[in-house]
């Protein structure tokens, strides 16, 4: 049974200050501001007929359709109007790999959704899908839009609330990268991925921090992580699997999360919880390392005080280094922002002030899963994380199902290999259930239903807190594991295949402009610093024998003395002379990188790519 809720704890530690980004508030007041939400009729009306439709064992689609099957339940692409033309042709890969799962049956469950079909300024999801010509209810996409949809964009152009919407009814990820370069290494990772079929040892670590005398960290430590390590260590389908818990004293920065998150630790599916980082709107570090983990280095504001959180205490995009060791995992924190971050501060506006306080100078996805996704090593496949604050109590509200019960349901389906679109229908079931029943509550409140202020409180956090878990990633992907595999928690040497190389500049993705009165308010310190760029080779230097084959290689070898000899040679002559191209061309540094690559690539032709550990 559940004891009395009188405090509301959130998830969250500024680190511009060393407080909490916001305090405990009593259930009375978080009741207030549920009472103050606007909601939408329209978006309300189309969950419960959700509901209603839903077959048990088919969530999201239609009855007849498995949603494991691309063939049948589709695939598509979102862009906004306007879509940097770059960012589709770094893709391409991706793009005609899922073209050729999802459209091998019926031509249509494969949709580019550009030019006059794109996202417009403003839409919400269900003006979107009514100008697709699909009305609300269970996907099918023989109908125009298919089951699994990928948002190409940053929620500036596409808002994460048209994201939250629209995955109730589909399975929607989102990447949003900085530059071309991350664009393209995302895509090939997935395909070289999939293509090769990796796959991993049967693991999952499950890393919980605790700081101190923090109630909130405890709470999700004790009464999230420990059930849930249970729940999978004891479930007998799982029973010749590793299942790590790893515990507050082995979760410090450098002793636990780095080894685990691009380390010789990192496991193919890895569950944290901690606070997420967050940093007033001028603080330069904000843009780099909101989202950022805690670590157990912080003993918390008790001890600690309010004082600047040093970057020695949180893991942030920074610290995943080149030689990390992502390619082919899928993470999953429970933290504030660990996913992204709105503009404005929604919650803020409704409890203490008139107007919605800017939080960011502009909505964004967070750096860390962007630089997991854009590994120059090979990207991982997806991230899991929390848009806005997480809602710590919100896991241990037992209304409508229990809070362990969703996150179990959705680490046992990953490990399943069920695609991570699908695994995590069971949050945005648990969403679609809240939030009609938020609305009913609401309704009969304004019509003089006396209500318990704690009820109502626990209602309207979990409706909070079930919407706002979203996916940086193809919604598609899904692991692959080894049965009977060695799972001794240490990485196995995988070779990757050699896919980009380092050029000296590339220019960023445009990013959307801000309006004059918010650069006013934020001023300049709120810019992120400019960095360092890793950038693909243009696909026709290298694209072509990115994935070279096992098969290839071993043909190659296969070949007598003196036709490999001869095979030699040529490539040493084509290299020769696509060197003397490059050096009459570039900069010396970039020509004498690039030719020593075209050298190695035609020399060895077929031979084996470069080897990087995961």
């Amino acid at each position: 049974m559940q004891e009395p809720a009188t405090d509301l704890m959130f998830n969250g530690v500024n680190g511009s200050t060393g407080e909490y980004l916001f305090q405990q508030l009593p259930a009375g007041a978080v009741a207030r501001v549920a009472l103050g939400e606007k909601v939408d009729p329209a978006h309300y009306r189309n969950l419960q007929q959700l509901l209603r439709l839903r077959e048990p064992g088919h969530l999201g689609v239609m009855e007849h359709i498995d949603p494991e099957v691309l063939a049948e339940a589709g695939w598509g692409l979102i862009v906004p109007v306007g879509c940097d033309p770059q960012i589709l042709d770094a893709l391409q890969p991706l793009r005609e790999h899922r073209k050729a799962e999802a459209a091998a049956i019926n031509p249509v469950r494969y949709k580019e959704f550009t030019g006059p079909l794109a996202y417009r300024p403003g839409e919400s999801s269900d003006a979107w899908l009514a100008r697709q010509g699909v009305a609300p209810g269970p996907a099918d996409p023989d109908r125009g839009v298919p089951y699994y949809l990928l948002i190409v964009a940053g929620p500036a152009e596409i808002p994460f609330r048209f994201q939250y919407h629209l995955d109730v009814q589909y399975a929607v990820g989102r990447i949003h990268f900085a530059t071309v370069a991350e664009y393209r290494r995302y895509a090939e990772s997935v395909v070289a991925a999939e293509r090769r079929g990796l796959a991993r040892p049967q693991r999952v670590a499950l890393a919980g921090i605790s700081n101190g005398a923090d109630r909130s960290t405890n709470l999700s430590s004790a009464h999230l992580l420990a059930p849930l390590a249970d729940s999978l260590s004891g479930d007998p389908r799982f029973s010749d699997w590793l299942i790590e818990r790893i515990g507050p004293s082995d979760a410090t920065k450098k002793r636990g999360m780095l080894d685990l998150i691009g380390g010789p630790q990192t496991p193919p599916l890895l569950f944290t919880t901690s606070h997420g980082m967050g940093f007033d709107p001028d603080d330069r570090r904000q843009l780099r390392h909101q989202g950022a983990l805690l670590c157990q280095d912080w003993p918390g504001l008790e001890v600690w005080g309010r004082q600047p959180i040093p970057e020695d205490f949180y893991l942030s995009a920074d610290d995943v280094g080149a030689a990390a060791r992502v390619w082919g995992s899928i993470f999953f924190h429970f933290a504030c922002y660990s996913a992204g971050t709105p503009r404005e501060d929604d919650f803020s506006h409704h409890v203490l002030l008139p107007d919605r306080p800017l939080i960011a100078p502009h909505p964004f996805v967070a750096s860390l899963p962007q630089r997991l996704l854009g590994h120059e090593a090979g990207g991982a496949l997806a991230v899991i994380g929390h848009v806005d604050r997480a809602w710590t109590w919100s896991f241990r509200w037992q209304r409508v199902d229990s809070g362990v019960t969703v996150f179990a349901d959705v680490m046992k389906r990953l490990m399943r290999g069920q695609r991570v679109g699908h695994a995590l229908e069971a949050f945005n079931e648990r969403y679609g259930q809240i939030a009609a029943s938020l609305n009913t509550e609401l309704e009969d409140i304004r019509f003089g239903k006396l209500y318990n202020p704690h009820d109502l409180a626990d209602l309207w956090t979990a409706n909070n807190d079930a919407r706002a878990y979203v996916i940086v990633g193809d919604p598609a992907v899904r692991l692959l594991f080894a049965s009977g595999s060695p799972a001794d928690g240490v990485n196995r040497a995988l070779e990757l295949p050699a896919l980009w190389s380092v050029a000296a500049a590339e220019s960023p993705v445009a990013q959307p402009e801000q309006p004059a009165s918010t650069q006013a308010a934020l001023g300049p310190a709120s810019t992120a610093p400019a960095e360092a760029t890793l950038v693909a080779p243009h696909p026709a230097d290298s694209n072509a024998a990115a994935f070279a084959s096992a098969d290839a290689r071993s043909e190659f070898a296969a070949q007598p003395f003196a036709t490999r000899s001869t095979m030699i040679v040529i490539g040493l002559y084509c290299g020769i002379c696509n060197s003397s191209a490059t050096m009459a061309r570039a900069p010396k540094s970039a020509a004498w990188a690039s030719a020593l690559w075209s050298i190695l690539s035609y020399t060895l032709i077929c031979g084996p790519p470069a080897a990087a550990t995961i």
